[in-house]
């Protein structure tokens, strides 16, 4: 799964910072992501490596607002992710599975 995050909030850049704190997300009652926080500075390419099970997947459907978190926020340049409208969000944020 691949994401790219390019936005333009009222700024002459088109890249974006991404702040994930303190993420709990889960199924069925089940928390995969406890107490998650990253921050992915403007530009950056990151990996996420690990086993399977162990949340990657999660991780990035929970930054492209297909899970919502139990607790937690997710920010692009500084807004929540659920406060920016579906229509400007699918024009900034592009996720490949």
């Amino acid at each position: 799964m691949c994401a790219i995050v390019q936005c333009n909030f009222g700024q002459t850049r088109m890249g974006a910072s991404v702040t994930v704190h303190n993420l709990h997300v889960g199924y069925d009652g089940a928390e995969v992501l406890k107490g998650v926080s990253v921050r992915l500075e403007d530009s950056a390419f990151v990996g996420v490596v690990g086993p399977n099970g162990s949340g990657k997947t999660t991780l990035l459907r929970s930054m492209s607002r297909v899970l919502r978190p139990s607790s937690g926020t997710v920010e692009i340049d500084g807004r929540d992710i659920y406060s920016i409208p579906a229509r400007d969000f699918a024009r900034c944020v592009g996720v490949v599975p």
